[in-house]
């Protein structure tokens, strides 16, 4: 028997994960409850208050366009909720869609765990173990982590590039040192920042079908992992790590030489 309940919460999941998705994805992500069932009395459960559709290809975020619901999505856009504006903008959806397309012959979507699928649909967000050591950065560091979960949500919709999400987290950990802004020594900024950017490579991303960006590197080019390396050189919760020369690029992903950027 259909349960109800759980398919709500795996099509709003799925939503936080991918935006839109293959009947087939939500399928797999539903038995992942333990129960069996077809893809027809799946879709036939699906109703409009879930706020998705299904097209006879995809299941598609309902695009509101007038009266009360498309004013409280675009209030909840305004004030940072990063889910709302795909409800209202067939533009942005159309963005997305291509993104996606760019990684459809070479990967299939990533697929939660039950625990992450209940997660998902509470939080908005997977509390992984780089995003705890992050916070535990910012705790020992006496700042307050309270950004970290909504940065998940900014990145993982591309509403923030990782560029400026990484000079968040860097501004945030400057902030905490007892030195002048400009005079905190790199060495201590740069022994931390490799938690700023373990969180960022863990979050799930809804233009990579769903796929953390340092899970998809390792998968699709295992050679060009660079957390790989960054955690060769030591624990989270340690100071070790690979050491960067000055005129690498700069592992943040900015494309600028190492002493251009974080080396500073």
């Amino acid at each position: 028997m259909m349960d109800k309940s759980w398919l709500d919460i795996c099509v709003t999941a799925g939503e936080w994960l991918y935006g839109e998705y293959p009947a087939e994805v939500l399928k797999a992500i539903y038995e992942t409850g333990g129960e069996k069932i077809s893809t027809d009395e799946l879709l036939e459960s699906l109703d409009a208050e879930s706020m998705m559709v299904y097209d006879g290809e995809m299941i598609r975020p309902v695009i509101v366009t007038e009266g009360e619901m498309l004013s409280r999505l675009k209030e909840a856009d305004a004030v940072g909720n990063p889910y709302a504006s795909i409800h209202f903008d067939p533009e942005e959806l159309q963005t997305l869609q291509k993104a996606v397309q760019n990684y459809a012959a070479d990967v299939e979507y990533w697929m939660p765990t039950a625990r992450q699928i209940r997660e998902l649909a509470e939080t908005g967000y997977i509390r992984t173990k780089e995003m705890i050591a992050f916070e535990k950065t910012m705790m020992r560091l006496g700042g307050d982590p309270i950004f970290i979960p909504a940065l998940w949500g900014k990145v993982s919709t591309g509403k923030i590039s990782t560029q400026d999400a990484l000079n968040e987290g860097y501004a945030a950990i400057k902030a905490c040192y007892d030195y002048d802004s400009d005079d905190v020594p790199s060495e201590l900024l740069n022994s931390d920042m490799q938690f700023v950017r373990g969180y960022l490579n863990s979050v799930n991303r809804r233009d990579r079908k769903g796929w953390p960006q340092e899970e998809l590197t390792r998968r699709l080019h295992p050679e060009l992992s660079l957390l790989s390396s960054l955690r060769a050189g030591g624990a989270y919760g340690g100071r070790g790590g690979v050491k960067i020369g000055r005129n690498e690029p700069c592992p943040c992903g900015s494309g600028k030489k190492y002493k251009n950027c974080h080396g500073r």
